[in-house]
Parts: structure tokens; C-alpha cells; sequence
């Protein structure tokens, strides 16, 4: 039963899922996953009805293969309880449909998506410029569709107009700050890591070699 200030809607059955706002969602909603479906290929990772799917692998291929081999187990067992997977969450938010304002548009993109696309960059900073290329082809898409900008709009342009730095220039502030504060740090464990020369010349290349681009 719906309430609307004081009219009431006729009852319903409730087939699947859990009723939301009451006292015992959460752990009805605990319990109605507990069965989830999990391989060893994968780990999941969940929190209220947010749930993160990694997994390693020797190559990138053994990876994609492990996370679609799972995806297709998980479609499964959320068509079989009638869960509905949440897609482009943001999209409503920041497409051209978008009533945000632009500014409301750039804080969303900032403060939620910059902060994912970004994680652990002072470790994957210094990888190959192909890859970093691509990330920064997802800002560029991202802070287009922002704007609702045309296709002979610059990329470096419509950064400039939004005051949106790059992800190299952005990564590499979160590198100076986090290895600023690893060389503050008091904590014994990370004062006995080994120091070395992010200058000199090696096979793999080091977290630090990002801040001597």
C-alpha cells in the first residue's frame, strides 16, 4: 500500500524485492542477495546495493573472459529473482536532457566520476602513453557530452572553457600529493620501504617516474 498524505492506494502483493524506507529493509535486502552467485574467477565486492566485480588474470584477455564468463551467471540469477541491474546512473545527470546546470554538471563529474577514473593513479600514472590516452579520450567524451558540444569543438578547448584539466596534469597532483605524504609519513611499515631513483633508467618503469614526465 502506497500513502499520499492522507488517500491510500489498494493493496498489492509484493512478488519479488524488498519494500524500501522500512525498518527491516536493509536486512530483508541482506538476506534476499545472500545467494548472489559468486565463482572463483571473481570477487565481489558488496555494499547496500552497490556491488563492485573484480578479478585478475596473466593477461587482459583472461581478465575480459573471467568478468564476462561471471556477468552472464549474474544476468542469470537477476532474471531469475526479477532484479532490475541500475544502468547509466549518471547519464540522466549529465546528458544533453540533463536540467542540471553546467556548473551542477561539472561538480557531478568531479566529485563522483573523475574520483573512479583516477583511483590509484599515483600506481598507474607512469603506464604507456596508449593507455593513458584512453582515459583521457573518456574525459574528453564525458566533458562533451557536459557541454553538448558540436564535433568541430577542440577537446583542449572545451577543457580550457570548463577549466577541466587533463588526466595527466590532474594524476600527476595526486602523485606530488600522495608521495608527499608517504615521505612524511611516521609509520614504520612505509618508512622501510626501499627508496630508489625514479630518474634512472629501467625495464619496468616506477610509480614515481610519473613526476619526471
Amino acid at each position: 500500500t502506497v500513502r499520499v498524505g492522507n488517500s491510500f492506494s489498494s493493496g498489492r502483493t509484493i512478488e519479488a524485492g524488498v519494500v524500501q524506507g522500512s525498518k527491516l529493509g536493509p536486512q530483508c535486502f541482506s538476506i534476499f542477495v545472500n545467494d548472489i552467485t559468486r565463482n572463483q574467477e571473481t570477487l565481489l565486492c558488496m555494499y547496500a546495493d552497490d556491488t563492485a566485480i573484480m578479478s585478475t588474470g596473466v593477461s587482459q584477455q583472461a581478465i575480459t573472459d573471467n568478468l564476462n564468463s561471471y556477468l552472464a551467471e549474474l544476468g542469470r540469477w537477476l532474471i531469475q529473482w526479477k532484479i532490475k541491474a541500475a544502468k547509466q546512473k549518471l547519464y540522466p545527470l549529465l546528458g544533453k536532457h540533463s536540467k542540471l546546470s553546467l556548473d551542477n554538471k561539472l561538480l557531478t563529474y568531479k566529485s563522483l566520476l573523475r574520483p573512479i577514473i583516477t583511483y590509484a593513479s599515483p600506481v598507474w600514472g607512469a603506464a604507456a602513453k596508449t593507455h593513458l590516452k584512453k582515459i583521457e579520450s573518456l574525459q574528453n567524451a564525458i566533458a562533451r557530452q557536459i557541454t553538448n558540444s558540436p564535433w568541430y569543438f577542440r577537446n583542449k578547448n572545451i577543457l580550457k572553457d570548463l577549466k577541466l584539466q587533463t588526466i595527466a596534469k590532474h594524476t600527476l597532483k595526486i602523485a606530488k600529493t600522495f608521495f608527499r605524504k608517504i615521505d612524511n609519513s611516521d609509520n614504520t611499515a612505509i618508512q622501510s620501504i626501499p627508496e630508489y631513483d625514479p630518474a634512472s633508467p629501467r625495464k619496468k618503469r616506477r610509480a614515481r617516474s610519473q613526476l619526471i614526465r
